[in-house]
């Protein structure tokens, strides 16, 4: 099966797209959810949970999954996301100890880590920015090989299994969230794991439905593209943070990030070879830059910004975007050639049957 570069198009804006929002909330504040970027920061990684779901339903709809297949799958998507993950949480470790020896991580919460386990006991004691959604990923790499399995027993319980999740989508976004609270003091609500599982398993659900049918041309996917964007940057919601993430609109923004989603993967796209080069970089660097870029910040915001006396939220901005971020491109470029690769190398040697590695 060859690579849908399409997606990993998506996948690199989408983690720019988080990463500048952080850059701007931890300087010169948390952007307005009327502005593009203040929703991408929320539904960038909704976004690729969509991605993920549609990526591994791709890289593995010819597995027969069996038990040492299951076996493999488990070891792939481990190799795929440890080495990033651990030298993360290493760096960020030696941090606080440095700069907060007071500061003390419990036993638990780094072995949780290290294990990649926290997302089935506690989704809130990650350690790395954005180690959140890392967790949640595992939670939903447990149950991926039921639902792949699921087409071939009856394609309706593929169906049935989409609704129920979108049920417990629907309870979190209408009941448990409210915009009564503060989008902080509903933090470990909104991370839970089933609030996030029907992003994950809608992106199976699109990839089932585009390899199996051919529903539209490439000029109908195309306006689905543009009607998923404008719905995503007009659609009317300003204020605090959690007025994007509760009843009709969060489900107005969930159908736009789909659509998208949908689209991108069933669109032929027509780009110079140049803008093809930078988006497929921002793809493949996409998981490193995500994992890294809370670090980087920190150390610039923390330790280069004070000794060249920038104190102003604008100039500690402006370090940001023109030396921490083209420091942290080189870094994850080298991490990924050096490392990331090397150990995802490995899976692709693993015998796993007649699929290939996935491609995420």
């Amino acid at each position: 099966m060859h690579r849908i570069h399409s997606i990993d198009y998506l996948r690199g804006l989408m983690a720019l797209s988080v990463l500048l929002y952080h850059f701007m909330s931890w300087t010169i504040g948390v952007p307005d959810p009327s502005s593009v970027i203040g929703r991408l920061g929320i539904y960038g990684v909704s976004t690729f949970y969509i991605v993920s779901g549609m990526s591994l339903f791709i890289a593995y709809k010819s597995s027969t999954w069996g038990v040492i297949d299951i076996f493999y799958f488990v070891a792939k998507r481990y190799l795929r996301l440890i080495p990033a993950f651990w030298v993360a949480c290493t760096l960020l470790i030696w941090m606080v100890s440095v700069m907060s020896p007071s500061f003390e991580i419990t036993d638990d919460k780094i072995i949780s880590n290290f294990t990649l386990s926290f997302g089935f006991t506690k989704p809130g004691d990650y350690l790395t920015t954005g180690g959140w959604s890392i967790g949640n990923e595992m939670v939903f790499y447990a149950f991926f090989p039921l639902v792949m399995m699921l087409p071939r027993f009856r394609p309706t319980l593929m169906i049935i299994s989409l609704l129920l999740s979108f049920s417990i989508y629907w309870y979190f976004a209408f009941i448990k969230l409210t915009p009564s609270l503060d989008f902080g003091d509903q933090w470990y609500t909104y991370i839970d794991p089933m609030n996030q599982a029907f992003l994950f398993f809608a992106g199976v659900a699109i990839a089932w439905v585009s390899t199996t049918h051919k529903l539209m041309g490439n000029r109908s996917n195309t306006l689905i593209l543009f009607a998923s964007i404008a719905v995503f940057c007009f659609y009317p919601a300003s204020g605090n943070q959690i007025n994007i993430i509760y009843g009709w609109t969060r489900l107005a923004f969930t159908a736009a990030c789909a659509a998208c989603c949908f689209a991108v993967l069933n669109t032929e796209f027509k780009i110079n070879e140049f803008s093809k080069k930078i988006l497929y970089t921002a793809g493949v660097l996409s998981y490193s830059l995500y994992m890294f870029h809370g670090i980087f910040a920190d150390f610039s915001l923390q330790v280069i910004a004070p000794r060249l006396g920038i104190t102003t939220q604008s100039k500690q901005l402006a370090l940001l975007l023109l030396v921490t971020l083209p420091a942290l491109i080189l870094f994850t470029y080298f991490f990924f050639k050096f490392v990331e690769a090397p150990v995802m190398s490995l899976g692709r040697h693993l015998k796993s049957g007649k699929y290939p590695a996935p491609a995420t």
